[in-house]
């Protein structure tokens, strides 16, 4: 089973859409998804997989392959993505982008399990 971050504020203060939508405009290589469907292809069995796509997902563009991703998902009042790897690189393009998302919205990166990233390393700060 897959493993996400979410970026997402305290439950007294949640993120609201005209907000997400506002940082995504305001950060560099990231522009709102404008498909129905996410489709991409299991590397294992090359099967293509579809899931339906949220108002609010987001591409992030990957400038060593000159290619746009779909990275953040929208969940009416944070985004979740997976990181893809075992640990934290701050310097890939999906981490930079959380950053700075995070940053614009004065929101947490947190895992399923509730501990929290620091911003700046990609360490866990709190479990």
């Amino acid at each position: 089973m897959a493993y996400y971050l979410h970026i997402e504020r305290d439950e007294e203060k949640p993120i609201a859409f005209c907000e997400w939508q506002a940082a995504v405009y305001a950060t560099e290589h990231l522009r709102m998804f404008a498909s129905a469907v996410h489709t991409g292809i299991n590397p294992q069995t090359g099967e293509v997989l579809s899931m339906r796509a949220n108002e609010g997902d987001v591409e992030v563009y990957f400038p060593e392959s000159g290619e746009w991703t779909s990275v953040f998902r929208w969940r009416e009042e944070s985004a979740v993505f997976a990181p893809r790897v075992d640990s934290i690189d701050v310097t890939h393009p999906t981490w930079k982008a959380a950053v700075s998302l995070a940053k614009i919205l004065n929101a947490r990166i947190r895992g399923d399990d509730g501990e929290e990233y620091d911003l700046a390393t990609g360490r866990i700060v709190d479990a």
